[in-house]
């Protein structure tokens, strides 16, 4: 038998801390009031080289569009987000393989829609071909790329799409590498980010590169695995959408021209 059952209630931090006490002991439960979300699940932000959109500064912080928005949302949707820089393939996996994990800046893509959980967008993204400045090179459409030694890096979706109408692409594991090939003639094309190419080159010394021929534009979210928990990515998404409402996810892209 139960006897002498008490409840008082007091409120702390936003919520209500109940205590019923039955007899010798007592338990405390805390409810949150007033709107306040459940606790959210750390996450894993693996990303890769792509500049503008995600890069690491010299200080080893990675940084860049896509980077600066998921940290701000983060930080509004009180969600611990570690950012971790690899090469995309092993990026791309991690977050195929483990809960938890996210990837990005990802192209959302057919191919690739059941595969993840997406939180974005974050950005848009111009697929294109390019080549230097003093190629005598004419690309009209994706068939006149047959003709050419076409670069790009592995498990990257604008590759993909290139290969599966057939056309050869020569694959390195970073895309940065491409800029070097270009410019020693190693590749005639290199098919990668419309905004992408331009940064890579002046970074790696590579001189100036040409855009050719813009065939897609994708747009660029964050892929997690599919059993990373709904209400954690629930409330990035609720984050993002509320920076692009006030203006907060425009200002980051400003920053970056």
């Amino acid at each position: 038998m139960v006897r002498g059952v008490a409840v008082a209630g007091r409120r702390a931090s936003g919520g209500v801390t109940v205590r019923i006490k039955l007899g010798r002991f007592t338990v405390a439960l805390l409810g949150m009031v007033g709107g306040a979300a459940l606790a959210t699940e750390p996450l894993v932000f693996n990303t890769e080289d792509y500049p503008p959109f995600n890069y690491e500064r010299p200080s080893g912080r990675v940084s860049g569009i896509s980077t600066e928005i998921l940290r701000e949302a983060a930080e509004r949707a009180e969600v611990d987000a570690t950012f971790r820089m690899q090469p995309w393939a092993r990026s791309y996996a991690m977050a195929q393989r483990q809960a938890g994990h996210c990837v990005y800046s990802t192209s959302r893509t057919d191919e690739r829609e059941d595969a993840f959980t997406w939180v974005g967008p974050l950005a848009d993204n111009d697929w294109a071909v390019f080549a230097r400045p003093d190629a005598d090179i004419q690309i009209n459409d994706l068939e006149d790329l047959h003709d050419y030694r076409v670069g790009g890096f592995r498990d990257d979706a604008t590759t993909q799409y290139l290969e599966s109408r057939g056309i050869d692409v020569a694959t390195v594991s970073r895309d940065s590498v491409n800029a070097r090939l270009l410019s020693v003639g190693r590749i005639d094309l290199w098919a990668t980010g419309g905004r992408v190419a331009p940064w890579l080159a002046e970074r790696e010394g590579a001189g100036e590169v040409e855009a050719l021929h813009v065939f897609r534009q994708v747009d660029l979210y964050l892929a997690c695995h599919p059993d990373t928990p709904a209400a954690t990515l629930e409330a990035l998404q609720e984050a993002l959408d509320e920076m692009r409402a006030d203006g907060a996810m425009q200002s980051i892209r400003d920053d970056y021209g």
